[in-house]
């Protein structure tokens, strides 16, 4: 698995939900900046597919897509995703201080 593989941000999340479940508030925010570096990381990979300057080498040759179409749709789906994530650690911030 790379550093910048969804599975890992994906585990990281988890463990982040985990973490805040269990009330284990800064363990939460360590894994769900983990994830977030690691979503940063895929998006920096992706950006260079599509702007032509890294071919993927699992890239299908069957699809009907280009290496660049499914990079840039993966990037818009993940540029959705960081905000959410940091939406839950600025939660965590304001449940912890009550606490």
């Amino acid at each position: 698995m790379t550093a910048n593989d969804r599975r890992l941000a994906e585990t990281c999340y988890q463990l982040g939900l985990a973490c805040t479940f269990d009330r284990r508030y800064d363990a939460a925010v360590a894994h769900y900046r983990r994830a977030i570096a690691v979503i940063e990381a895929k998006m920096t990979q992706l950006a260079r597919v599509v702007s032509g300057e890294v071919t993927p080498a699992d890239a299908d040759p069957h699809s009907f897509d280009s290496p660049q179409q499914l990079a840039e749709k993966e990037l818009d789906e993940l540029s959705g995703i960081v905000p959410d994530i940091l939406a839950k650690v600025r939660l965590i911030h304001q449940v912890s201080l009550h606490v």
